[in-house]
């Protein structure tokens, strides 16, 4: 997953590539990372894309594509909901900056 994150990864084929049944991958996940794979793929593209919002200057939509997501506004959803605020603040104080250099 960690390689993969901005593909399109279903539990499903994760199993049949380990070749275990989907209710065990999910138990045993969730028993190591107390995370449903879901969760910790959530978690994952989160994080990556805080890191390039943080460190490029690259638009929103830019980031959610990159991070594996194919419209800006499900982003949003999932990373207000991860991080608990909006990515427009961070878009502001970036915005903020490039108006105090010139």
């Amino acid at each position: 997953m960690d390689l993969n994150y901005y593909d399109v990864i279903k539990i499903k084929d994760i199993a049949n590539f380990l070749n275990v049944n989907v209710n065990y991958l999910s138990s045993a996940f969730k028993e190591e990372f107390n995370l449903s794979p879901k969760q910790y793929l959530m978690k994952l593209k989160i994080r990556k894309a805080k890191k390039l919002l943080s460190t490029t200057n690259n638009t929103i939509t830019v980031v959610a594509k990159s991070v594996g997501f194919n419209d800006s506004l499900a982003f949003s959803k999932v990373f207000k909901q991860y991080t608990q605020s909006y990515h427009h603040r961070i878009e502001n104080r970036r915005l903020k900056l490039i108006y105090q250099i010139k």
